[in-house]
């Protein structure tokens, strides 16, 4: 497990350049993927945007990839770009978990053993709100 002190590589891009390479993946072939089932836990939460005037809740399921420092948000919409969420939900027994952090892209997407579309977005921590 990294340092939590450590500095993450994608905090020293720009925003313009951090932009350029998710535009660049974007294009990448839909083909290469990264099969992860298995090796996570999924828990049933919801997302609220902060920096939005309408603070609606998103319901959601959290994907949890043991020791890294994100979640990955499945839905059945598209999740708002945002700076500001509060990510929250249980996990067992019955202990809440609290995050604020960022989305910055949703994508969709569908496995062939997905009955529906889904939309994924990664859920960066920046602060456990618990504390």
């Amino acid at each position: 497990m990294k340092d939590k002190n450590e500095l993450n590589p994608v905090d020293q891009l720009s925003p313009d350049t951090f932009k350029r390479a998710e535009e660049l993946c974007a294009r990448l072939s839909s083909q290469l993927s990264l099969d992860k089932r298995g090796q996570a836990r999924f828990f049933n939460g919801a997302l609220m945007d902060l920096g939005s005037l309408s603070r609606r809740e998103t319901l959601l399921t959290v994907a949890d990839f043991a020791d890294q420092p994100w979640f990955t948000l499945i839905t059945d919409q598209p999740l708002p770009t945002t700076e500001q969420g509060l990510l929250v939900f249980k996990i067992p027994p019955n202990e809440d978990r609290r995050y604020l952090g960022r989305i910055r892209l949703t994508r969709p997407g569908r496995r062939r053993d997905d009955g529906e579309d889904r939309h994924f977005a990664v859920f960066e921590i920046v602060r456990d709100a618990r504390r």
